[in-house]
């Protein structure tokens, strides 16, 4: 909901968008991406980013890529590429 997808705009509320999936990539080393993921408050304390991963650094998606979340930040990394 905050980030756009290419072409398509966010769905939140200017107060909340922030940068376009298709421009991740382009800023972002994957390795920091993966790093940022992991723990959004490591990073930049206080962001609306939410955490994808639980006190024990499982997915809190299991039911995708068999809750790997390697495989599933990869999947995002790879899906952000495509869109350029």
């Amino acid at each position: 909901a905050c980030h756009g997808v290419g072409d398509a705009l966010p769905l939140a509320g200017a107060d909340t968008e922030t940068i376009n999936f298709a421009e991740i990539p382009k800023r972002l080393r994957k390795s920091f991406f993966h790093r940022f993921t992991l723990d959004p408050q490591s990073i930049i304390p206080g962001t609306q980013m939410p955490q994808y991963v639980d006190d024990d650094g499982a997915s809190t998606i299991p039911d995708i890529l068999d809750g790997d979340i390697d495989k599933q930040f990869d999947a995002i990394w790879q899906f952000m590429n495509s869109l350029n």
